[in-house]
């Protein structure tokens, strides 16, 4: 399958790590742990976790530790629809998609659960038609956006005229739980609110870019399954984290990652925390950029992170050929695939229009306007004034000539202008609605 378009969305509400320690120490709940469990949320917080700053669909963040089961499951249905259709909707508006358009939508959550499922109150948000296809996946984690677009990939290679989207949404901010356990209180240092959203064709002719994704591959370990996983306590999501998590994730993608079929240009993982990222690069023969950017940034926002990091490398990177992803989490499983950029004439490349906001770029096309507008004016006047068949043909040659001239400067400054990464709009079918545009008045003389 093939990529159409990405977004991601987060709340509005940014905190510092310093910000949320404050935040918390306001609690009465911060008081009643114990002074071990307080000075390590103290050191993860005011330390160096990796992490800059989080996003909560929170205006504040004391309150959500007083909140019972049935208050935090709303604040989850509330919050993950706002968020899964504001990414969905970007994800639509980048590719002049409309959503009456998509004939499958496949969501990923592990932070809530509905029934029915977010799928339902998306399509209703969002518009999309009664005979869409919606599929909810839920239970897998922080790895689940790679086996739910493997569930796609299915999807589109039964239907390959269709257009899929994908979204991976969680509300962190619903699961948070306090207790005197060291893997919990971790959670709370590490976890952020996030969702992104990708659109995704069955062939490469009618999507907007020749990024293709394929060769999905999935190791479960059922024997780790205590070590991270959610637990029930009265009602509420419970994260529970075991210190060896960062080996484990770092063997199992190893293991993934020896079944790839070429050796990628980058690696984009899951972001599942400073000391996970630096298990994975003392395993791996690359250094995480995006995967560290994704954290510092965001935080672990479970399922979306590996998304964003996706979208962080399309925009910065247009030289790439190909990515291995990978993500993982509850199970305990680690999933991968692989994304190529398909050889094809530069037609079918990506351009980014806000190259066109170069002056050299548009007074180029403005000359090559003016200078053809005036010859072809003289050409046509031409054919009146000399009354002579032989001249006729001639000024018709010329014109053709002329025609083809502009149409190959054209084409070169527009490839001069080419984002080969950025899935905005399909040079091929800008290229040539634009030339013709240019020449057809003249081409009937």
């Amino acid at each position: 399958m093939y990529l159409h378009s990405i977004a991601t969305a987060n709340p509005p509400h940014r905190y510092s790590q310093q910000d949320c320690f404050h935040a918390m120490k306001q609690g009465e709940w911060f008081a009643q742990l114990e002074q071990k469990s307080q000075k390590l949320l103290e050191k993860v917080l005011t330390g160096d976790s990796g992490i800059a700053e989080r996003q909560f669909a929170l205006k504040e963040i004391s309150p959500v530790f007083s909140k019972n089961a049935q208050e935090l499951n709303e604040h989850f249905e509330r919050e993950a629809t706002i968020l899964a259709a504001l990414a969905l909707e970007k994800c639509l508006a980048e590719s002049a998609t409309r959503a009456d358009e998509i004939d499958a939508l496949f969501l990923c959550t592990c932070t809530g659960y509905l029934c029915p499922g977010l799928t339902s109150h998306i399509a209703e948000k969002v518009g999309l038609r009664h005979d869409t296809y919606l599929s909810d996946m839920v239970g897998l984690g922080c790895g689940a956006a790679i086996p739910t677009l493997r569930a796609a990939h299915g999807y589109l290679s039964a239907n390959p005229a269709a257009t899929v989207a994908v979204v991976a949404v969680e509300i962190c901010s619903a699961a948070f739980h306090v207790e005197n356990d060291g893997g919990v209180l971790i959670s709370l240092c590490l976890f952020g609110d996030g969702a992104a959203a990708s659109l995704w064709k069955g062939s490469a002719e009618l999507a907007n870019t020749t990024w293709k994704m394929s060769h999905f591959h999935t190791t479960h370990r059922p024997e780790h399954r205590e070590k991270i996983r959610f637990t029930n306590h009265m009602g509420k999501l419970r994260n529970q984290l075991h210190r060896s998590v960062p080996i484990l994730a770092a063997e199992a993608v190893a293991t993934l990652y020896e079944k790839r079929s070429t050796t990628p240009d980058q690696i984009l993982a899951h972001s599942g925390g400073r000391d996970v990222i630096e298990a994975l690069e003392a395993a791996l023969p690359f250094h995480l950029l995006e995967t560290r950017d994704v954290l510092r940034e965001h935080g672990n926002m479970s399922s979306p992170s590996v998304l964003f990091a996706l979208e962080k490398r399309l925009a910065s990177n247009p030289e790439d050929r190909s990515w291995w992803l990978t993500a993982f989490g509850a199970g305990f499983a680690a999933h991968s695939c692989e994304m190529h950029r398909e050889a094809s004439q530069w037609r079918k490349r990506t351009i980014d229009l806000r190259f066109f906001n170069s002056r050299s770029t548009w007074l180029r096309c403005v000359i090559f306007r003016f200078f053809f507008c005036i010859i072809s004016f003289h050409l046509w006047l031409g054919r009146f004034i000399i009354d002579d068949f032989s001249m006729e043909i001639v000024f018709d040659q010329a014109h053709q000539l002329l025609s083809r001239f502009v149409l190959f400067n054209l084409e070169t400054t527009i490839r001069e202008s080419i984002n080969t990464n950025h899935p905005r709009c399909s040079l091929r079918g800008f290229v040539f609605r634009k030339c013709e545009s240019l020449v057809a008045p003249f081409a009937k003389v």
